[in-house]
């Protein structure tokens, strides 16, 4: 019986074959670090030795993807799981019932066709000072990390919707949805599934975007956000809670053969909350990548405008804050395969910590070579940042010097 039972199984398996392509990848990476950190007993620094990954995690990531889809391309799936969480990062399944339309349903759903990111240098290295996916503040996307630096992504954990009426024009709905009993209520207690209605899925757990490609010259993004906290608003004497969405437009300019540039902003529709709670303020941000021959050259600009702060005494303010960062890398292909690099940013006190404050800036540098290799890549380089915030916490908290010496390797399938 069990005989026939893997032979029906096998036969099954061939059978499917013929009509599906399935397919396997892999992505790994892995970074070894020495750096300064506090040592034991808090009275100054150690030299540390870790192993950890570019963006903070927990050990190497090594990763596996399998993805299939039938004959005509009108159905498929992908699943995706990574070594250093148990949880399964990725897995939806899709369908296509024509070239117009597409329907992902499952976790992290969707792609980032439109995202804007402004990722370079250090961001694949390992990530201190303001290169950091910084999202401090309840901030949520809306916060410091290169990705979505102009514009939002389009993946949910839910369903993502994607229309393509004509050539050039793609329109997105990626609503979060529940895939449990469980789902919070307005202050972010766990409460029963039947708050999750189906207003709140359209209205409060998911994100819209438009994106128009004119040939030749660039893409315009529209987007909405709906997923930020809820804020507490004044009302006369009263307080009460109101949904803090997010407007986004972007512009993408691909007309200079070599350049781009990328341009963003980001308009909450609460301006002004409590004075116990931070203002978000309005963003806009910037990116441009000039390629010439062996040289590279990265540079992106942040704005935070009108946000709340503390100022030089630590008093708290409502708003009136502007915030700013300034970045670059400089990158040069010395041989076939071999690049060298260069980056520094600076961000002040307000985008970084909103506070004027002593010691709530940060400035970051890096160097190093990269060598390329068959499927990946090798990185040494050496880092630094002020105000305590490289990869370990270092003696004199808030305002130590932290650097790092990161090894990393990267390979994929």
């Amino acid at each position: 019986m069990k005989k026939l039972v893997a032979t029906a199984a096998v036969a099954a398996m061939l059978g499917s074959a013929a009509f599906a392509e399935i397919s396997f990848g892999s992505w790994c990476r892995s970074v070894t670090v020495l750096g300064n950190g506090i040592n034991e007993q808090k009275d100054g620094n150690d030299i540390i030795l870790a192993n950890t990954q570019s963006w903070g995690g927990t050990g190497s990531r090594v990763g596996l993807a399998v993805n299939g889809k039938n004959e005509d391309e009108t159905l498929g799936f992908n699943f995706e799981i990574h070594s250093e969480s148990p949880e399964f990062t990725s897995q939806y399944v899709w369908w296509a019932p024509i070239e117009q339309v597409k329907l992902q349903v499952g976790l992290d759903a969707g792609n980032d066709t439109l995202r804007g990111d402004a990722c370079f240098g250090m961001w694949d290295l390992l990530r201190i000072g303001a290169v950091k996916d910084g999202k401090k503040f309840g901030l949520g996307e809306f916060g410091h990390g290169s990705e979505g630096w102009t514009f939002q992504n389009q993946g949910a954990d839910g369903a993502v919707l994607g229309i393509f009426p004509i050539e050039g024009l793609k329109l997105y709905a990626s609503l979060g949805m529940p895939h449990t009993n469980r789902t919070f209520d307005d202050d972010g207690e766990i409460t029963s599934i039947e708050k999750y209605n189906a207003a709140n899925v359209v209205g409060r757990y998911s994100k819209y975007a438009v994106g128009y490609d004119i040939e030749g010259v660039g893409t315009i993004k529209v987007g909405l956000d709906t997923t930020p906290d809820r804020v507490d608003v004044k009302d006369g004497d009263a307080t009460k809670k109101k949904d803090q969405n997010i407007i986004n437009a972007a512009f993408d300019l691909k007309a200079v053969e070599g350049l781009y540039v990328g341009i963003g902003a980001f308009i909450p529709t609460v301006q002004k909350i409590d004075a116990t709670e931070t203002a978000l303020g309005n963003r806009v941000n910037a990116y441009a990548r000039y390629n010439a021959d062996a040289l590279t050259v990265h540079a992106r600009v942040g704005t935070v405008i009108g946000t709340g702060y503390k100022d030089k005494d630590g008093v708290g303010k409502k708003d009136g804050g502007f915030g700013f960062l300034v970045g670059g890398c400089v990158e040069y292909a010395v041989l076939d395969g071999l690049t060298v690099y260069g980056q520094a940013d600076y961000a002040n006190g307000i985008w970084w910590n909103r506070s004027e404050q002593d010691n709530q800036d940060v400035l970051d540098f890096g160097v190093g070579a990269k060598k390329d290799f068959a499927g990946g890549w090798v990185s040494l380089g050496f880092e630094g940042a002020t105000n305590d915030n490289g990869q370990f916490s270092v003696y004199e908290t808030g305002k130590g010097f932290s650097w790092a010496v990161p090894l990393v390797i990267n390979f994929g399938l």
